[in-house]
């Protein structure tokens, strides 16, 4: 009995019987395999790609409006906080303006200038109107300040005029007053025709309280001119400041002595516009305001200690 063998495969394991088999080994041969698995691999790929860019853009729709809102309270935090430093150095300032004037009793010695512009008294425009945009005025207005030494009143013993605006003095303190310590650039005068800033030449003051030189009669932030012969009281100007805001934002400062100016320095940077305003009830008040925020919410208002007196007063200093 013979036997009997049961094949169930080929040797082969590529072996495909019949021509069919030659077709799906051609369809489904290895490099279309691979292929096909790449394929695959890369589906995947992009389906996790989209997926995730889903997810980034879930999460970036919730923290844009968190970062932008953080950047905006940020940036209201700095404004809030540059508005009160400059809140705090126009106080400081309004202050240094009520302390020079309480150096006189005078309702003299300070002028607000009109809005975007710095005159003299004569109308003149002063130099800043034609100078660069660092120290051009905006559309803000200005204040002048001087500050008197009450303690060092000469009357004058002598006037000669040399010229009709240039005249030699000749004078002393005031009984129970103070020689000048350092000799004064100007003098704010009082005269029979009014009260006028004049400018002192080669001016020396000796120990016997008694002090001479030129005085002439310039253009002035603060008074208009007179003639200098005509002097009864020169009270010497310490200092004379004027404070306004450029046409960069700075806040600015420039001394003064008659037509020349001394210096000019910046103060305070990115400053909104300002408006200064005086007044003289019983004693002088001063307001500094902002209709621009975020200085808006922080209006500066200082008072002095002196009541306020005419001109005439002085007439009764002389002896």
């Amino acid at each position: 009995m013979g036997t009997m063998r049961l094949q169930c495969g080929h040797s082969d394991p590529n072996f495909i019987p019949s021509k069919v088999g030659e077709s799906l080994r051609t369809v489904i041969s290895p490099p279309l395999l691979l292929r096909s698995r790449r394929c695959s691999e890369r589906g995947l790929l992009l389906f996790s790609g989209i997926i995730a860019l889903g997810l980034v853009g879930l999460i970036l729709s919730y923290t844009i409006p968190a970062v932008h809102s953080l950047i905006g309270m940020t940036m209201r935090l700095r404004q809030e906080a540059h508005a009160q430093r400059l809140a705090a150095r126009l106080s400081t300032i309004a202050s240094q303006i009520m302390q020079d004037l309480d150096t006189h009793r005078l309702s003299l010695g300070v002028r607000v200038h009109a809005v975007g512009s710095i005159t003299y008294k004569s109308g003149r425009p002063h130099e800043v109107m034609q100078g660069s945009s660092n120290i051009r005025p905006n559309d803000s207005n200005a204040i002048t300040v001087a500050a008197l030494d009450s303690a060092a009143v000469l009357i004058p013993r002598s006037i000669t005029a040399i010229q009709p605006t240039k005249s030699w003095f000749e004078g002393c303190v005031i009984p129970g007053g103070q020689t000048p310590l350092t000799p004064h650039r100007s003098f704010l005068a009082v005269s029979i025709d009014g009260v006028a800033e004049v400018v002192a030449d080669s001016f020396v003051c000796l120990s016997n309280k008694c002090c001479s030189g030129y005085l002439r009669t310039q253009d002035s932030l603060l008074t208009p001119p007179i003639e200098s012969k005509r002097i009864l009281l020169a009270l010497p100007i310490n200092r004379q400041l004027t404070y306004y805001v450029s046409e960069r934002k700075e806040l600015r400062l420039f001394q003064q002595v008659g037509d020349s100016m001394i210096e000019n320095q910046p103060l305070f940077a990115n400053v909104p516009r300002l408006a200064f305003s005086i007044s003289f009830n019983i004693t002088p008040g001063i307001s500094i305001t902002s209709e621009d925020l975020p200085l808006k919410n922080y209006p500066i208002h200082q008072y002095g200690s002196l009541p306020r007196l005419p001109a005439d007063y002085l007439l009764g200093l002389i002896p």
